[in-house]
């Protein structure tokens, strides 16, 4: 049973704040770039994105080097165009298992910059066969997106 926090959003911004200070450590190592994963961003229905929104943040709290959001496995639809709002430079799509996304981004104007991103998984997702995936899919992102960098 959990004595320590009342509820999930304390846990939540709690552990933002443990990434902030990690974050806050690589600026002053050097870094000119950080880069935080949240596929879960994608996988949970229930959501909430303003707490999404106010971890990230968080997270990014003083920082001035470029910082980017990677999403993995799945399509950003739920969370789109939301998550054009966070603090954020860059964000990362997989549009392997994420293929909707595509679409999705065709939607609206795209205001950050996009990273790409491929999910290789141990459920049988063979280099090769993402790579054959990825060049058709790259062929179809150069026909919605219109890359302005």
């Amino acid at each position: 049973k959990n004595t320590v926090y009342r509820d999930f959003d304390d846990l939540v911004l709690d552990l933002a704040q443990i990434l902030n200070n990690e974050a806050v450590a690589l600026q002053k190592a050097g870094a000119r770039f950080i880069q935080i994963d949240e596929p879960a961003f994608l996988n949970d229905e229930d959501l909430d994105v303003e707490l999404a929104k106010e971890s990230t943040a968080k997270v990014f709290d003083g920082i001035k080097v470029k910082k980017a959001l990677y999403t993995y496995f799945g399509n950003i639809g739920g969370l789109y165009p939301e998550i054009l709002d966070f603090d954020v430079d860059i964000i990362g799509l997989d549009f392997v298992m994420g293929s909707e996304n595509f679409q999705t981004l065709a939607k609206t104007d795209f205001t950050k910059e996009l990273g790409f991103g491929r999910s290789i998984t141990s459920k049988g997702y063979f280099l090769q066969n993402t790579t054959m995936k990825m060049e058709r899919k790259w062929e179809r992102a150069f026909c919605i997106i219109r890359m302005e960098k």
